[in-house]
């Protein structure tokens, strides 16, 4: 199942794609919370696999540290993981030459054995970690970068 904002032009191929290989997916932007949790829960508990972008950016998602930098990051992922007791399998891909591809699987995380519950900003500022060795990897491959001006405060730019 993908999860993502479907009406966003920058996104929107991408989610097309993955409807047309099958991939079941939620528009995050107009299916409403709770029919979102819902799904996201049965299709879990079905064994199911979720597919979530973790560098998206919103400003009303809640604070989190990002390349030492306050920023706001989503923390879907951390509320499966310590609630649901969901692994996390951090992954990244990028282009080798012409319409090669490499995808890099990282280990699972156990995020419900190394922070509480009530412990969201520090598991979110973990996988933004996680997130950032993955980005300097290959950071020209990075290409969800679309709103840098928005993800961290002007002067915190500046000072870069």
């Amino acid at each position: 199942m993908t999860i993502a904002t479907a009406e966003s032009r920058e996104l929107r191929p991408i989610y097309l794609l993955f409807e047309q290989l099958g991939c079941r997916g939620l528009d995050y932007d107009s299916t409403p919370p709770i029919k979102l949790i819902r799904s996201i829960r049965e299709h879990l508990e079905e064994g199911g696999v979720l597919f979530l972008l973790g560098d998206f950016f919103r400003p009303s998602f809640p604070t989190a540290t990002f390349f030492g930098r306050p920023t706001h990051s989503p923390n879907g992922a951390v509320v499966l993981a310590l609630e649901k007791r969901v692994p996390i399998v951090p992954f990244y891909g990028y282009r080798e030459k012409g319409f090669k591809h490499r995808l890099v699987f990282h280990p699972p995380l156990f995020l419900y054995k190394e922070v509480r519950p009530d412990q969201r900003r520090k598991a979110t500022d973990k996988l933004n970690g996680v997130l950032e060795e993955m980005i300097c990897q290959v950071p020209g491959q990075w290409f969800y970068w679309f709103n840098l001006d928005e993800r961290w405060d002007k002067t915190e730019i500046c000072s870069i």
